[in-house]
């Protein structure tokens, strides 16, 4: 996480699966939420992450267990009608 950290606070990093390597990371660390939440708004700002289910399904995730709830709602909105099943409804029912 640190390299990948650094390449991206110096304006490196410009490919979907670094953004992705990275926030993955912070998502599956210990209070990285917000970590996670900087770096998908930014990958998205770049147009370098899709604004995809993918995305938009870790970005909420990474919202709602940072207890930041209103966020989380609108990003689950977002993601639920990309979904494959209703899975992402469930999520937002929560």
């Amino acid at each position: 996480a640190e390299v990948l950290e650094r390449l991206r606070a110096s304006g490196q990093l410009t490919e979907e699966a670094e953004y992705r390597n990275l926030y993955a990371v912070y998502i599956n660390s210990d209070n990285k939420e917000r970590e996670a939440i900087a770096v998908i708004n930014e990958g998205m700002e770049k147009n370098i992450l899709p604004a995809d289910f993918r995305t938009l399904s870790a970005l909420a995730q990474a919202y709602y267990f940072s207890d930041q709830i209103a966020p989380a709602i609108a990003t689950y909105q977002k993601a639920a009608p990309l979904a494959e099943n209703g899975e992402t409804y469930l999520n937002l029912a929560k």
